[in-house]
């Protein structure tokens, strides 16, 4: 599937109409609900489980009960018994399994900020440029701003659209029924370990530092004035309105910075790599903990899902190693401290070898080494030739990041892991940068992918 993104530009009186036919949808949803709920409190020898056929039987009921539903397409109708359908689906597929204990019984919509229109009941102008909306709400025509236009092949696949409030106005989304398309990049041999951190936003192998932007933070004071402002109004009053619109707002420059930053560092991350390394982080696990704002506020969910994006449509290799110790063995010897790093320590100082440099690197090239432990064990069970190419990219990767100078003294990393093959035996070292199986995942997951869509691979 993809989804094409647009502003809508209107008068006043053409918004009023889209809330109007927003809140139908939400009527229509919320009955279809209802439906389903009212069948579930008849006795068990004479209740009937209602599905979709029902509910949708249900909408024509509504359109001539109701002016307001009427006016609303027959497929919107539809498409809202339809959400009200996957609401209890999930409900029921949450029933199925025992490890999740809060089933989330299915409520009724309260805050519906979207219509859904299916094949009808909306046309677009001949450039694309406009779209006119010809249901029984007579909203008329709307101007489309956007980045990708549509053409007339691609309208021949739009499966729906939809239109959504938001903060920063209205926006239309266009959904096509059409797979990614891949675009062959040239090869550049290259192979970077990524480490996500807190203080810089990723630190590479190569020993470059990406900024953290904190968008959020950045922010903070115009957003803590406006919360204050809108703590201050009075419920109901004529001008709460205007201060929620005004914190929704800050929420969604946020936001929208946040997505653009994420967007083009991963493009430029997949673009300049064949093969990409990163830590498999517990982002939901962090984001509950003692630093949850600024786990929130950096965005690695966002990231990682974007990187993995532009991996499919560029073809290049993502791997996903467990982060376990990345950040306290030494890069040069393999060993682990005496006592452990608190995130205070900057530089990581190696008490058996003499490394002395920055944490974030020494665990980068760290990152890396484990990929190359996994695409070892992949070569040695038979798969020789399809990681040969990528085996090369991350043994070349080290190779560079072994000359890097460490600080305070012109010794390169490569004469530091040889001080420290000296002071500790082949099998400790071995045995402390051992990998765990849920490495593995991932990098299956992918492979299998890969072969899925026919794309070869490296």
């Amino acid at each position: 599937m993809i989804v094409y993104s647009y502003k809508l530009y209107g008068t006043a009186e053409q918004f009023r109409l889209v809330n109007e036919a927003i809140q139908a949808f939400q009527f229509v949803q919320n009955r279809s609900l209802a439906l389903w709920v009212d069948a579930g409190k008849v006795p068990k020898e004479l209740r009937q489980r209602v599905g979709f056929k029902d509910m949708s039987a249900n909408c024509a009921k509504l359109a001539k009960e109701y002016n307001f539903c009427k006016k609303l397409n027959s497929q919107a109708r539809q498409a809202a018994a339809k959400r009200a359908e996957l609401g209890v689906n999930s409900y029921y597929a949450r029933c199925k399994n025992p490890q999740i204990k809060k089933k989330g019984y299915p409520k009724f919509n309260k805050t519906c900020r979207s219509v859904e229109y299916k094949q009808t009941g909306w046309k677009f102008s001949d450039n694309f440029r406009n779209i006119t909306f010809t249901d029984g709400f007579k909203i008329g025509t709307f101007a489309l701003k956007g980045g990708r236009w549509l053409n007339r092949e691609d309208a021949k696949h739009v499966k729906r659209i939809q239109v959504v409030k938001k903060a920063g106005g209205y926006h239309l989304q266009v959904v096509l029924d059409l797979d990614v398309e891949c675009v062959e990049l040239p090869a550049t041999e290259q192979a970077t370990g990524y480490d996500l951190g807190l203080k810089s936003f990723m630190t590479d192998s190569r020993g470059l530092e990406t900024p953290n932007p904190r968008f959020l933070r950045k922010g903070l004071k115009k957003l803590k004035r406006a919360q204050r402002r809108l703590s201050r109004s009075k419920k109901k009053g004529k001008n709460r309105k205007k201060r929620i619109k005004q914190v929704q707002k800050y929420y969604a420059k946020v936001a929208n910075q946040r997505k653009d930053f994420a967007r083009k560092l991963a493009k430029c991350v997949v673009t300049s790599n064949d093969v990409v390394v990163f830590e498999d982080l517990n982002i939901k696990g962090l984001a509950s903990g003692r630093l949850a704002k600024s786990v929130n506020d950096v965005g690695w969910g966002l990231f990682m899902a974007e990187v993995k994006k532009y991996c499919e449509k560029y073809r290049r290799m993502l791997i996903l190693v467990d982060p376990a110790n990345t950040t306290q063995a030494c890069s040069a010897c393999g060993c682990l401290p005496d006592q452990k790093l608190t995130l205070s320590v900057r530089t990581y100082e190696c008490e058996h070898c003499g490394l002395f440099l920055d944490r974030d690197v020494n665990a980068a090239i760290n990152i890396l080494r484990k990929a190359i432990q996994l695409v070892l064990d992949q070569a040695t069970a038979g798969q020789a030739e399809s990681w040969s190419y990528i085996l090369h990219c991350l043994k070349k990767a080290v190779q560079d990041a072994e000359l890097l100078y460490v600080y305070g003294e012109a010794t390169s990393m490569s004469q530091a892991s040889a001080c420290g093959a000296s002071c500790l035996g082949e099998v400790e070292t071995t045995q402390r940068l051992a990998h765990t199986n849920s490495d593995y995942l991932y990098l299956t997951d992918t492979l299998s992918a890969r072969s899925a869509m026919g794309i070869p691979r490296l």
